[in-house]
């Protein structure tokens, strides 16, 4: 099983492959293969397809929002908001990860933060696959790539 591959037909093809071995399960270790195998790779090729590609050359930041990793560790998982926020061209990305296709540096500016307050952030020129993305959204008074 690969649980964390980025590659679609790859997914899919041990989607086929566990739904194969757990044919002849039944009751609770259907169930429990199920719950081990089959629903990892499921939400994953979900992800996957649901996934946006940001192609321009503009600069684009990403950074981990902390009040919302703060929220989220006291809040029921279905109401867990977005950690991760790619910014570029006036355009706020939330979204659960992100994929750098390509050059990328990690920023460190205590001195001289974003004005949303992050002092520490990966910048980028080339695409940034987002998954799971949640909105997109335009800034006002926050701060943008």
């Amino acid at each position: 099983m690969i649980t964390d591959a980025n590659n679609l037909e790859q997914l899919r093809e041990d989607l086929a492959s566990a739904i194969r071995t757990g044919r002849n399960l039944t009751g609770k270790f259907w169930q429990d293969h199920c719950k081990r195998i089959i629903e990892p790779i499921e939400k994953r090729i979900e992800q996957l397809e649901g996934a946006v590609r940001i192609n321009n050359t503009n600069l684009k930041r990403i950074h981990i929002n902390q009040h919302n990793i703060r929220h989220n560790a006291k809040c029921d998982p279905s109401e867990r908001l977005p950690v991760v926020t790619v910014k570029t061209g006036g355009k706020n990305y939330r979204c659960d990860e992100a994929i750098v296709d390509g050059r990328s540096r990690i920023v460190y500016s205590p001195d001289k933060p974003l004005s949303c307050g992050a002092k520490v952030w990966i910048e980028t020129n080339d695409a940034v696959e987002v998954i799971g993305l949640v909105d997109v959204t335009v800034p006002v008074g926050e701060c943008a790539a």
